[in-house]
């Protein structure tokens, strides 16, 4: 799925980590994995995806 494609299908979830590296956090929705910079996390902290997907660092898809 491309980006817009996810900003889509899961804009109105609302961003909470599951878990921080050494550049910011990252939320796991579905099989996506959202990466935002720790400079911008006090300010994405529950917003939509919709709303927050100029401050969207990375994403990519994740296998399990």
């Amino acid at each position: 799925m491309d980006f817009n494609g996810l900003i889509t299908k899961y804009g109105n979830i609302r961003f909470a980590p599951d878990g921080k590296d050494e550049t910011g956090a990252y939320m796991l929705i579905d099989e996506y994995k959202i990466h935002v910079r720790q400079d911008d996390l006090a300010i994405v902290l529950g917003l939509p995806v919709s709303e927050i997907h100029p401050l969207i660092d990375n994403y990519s898809r994740i296998t399990r």
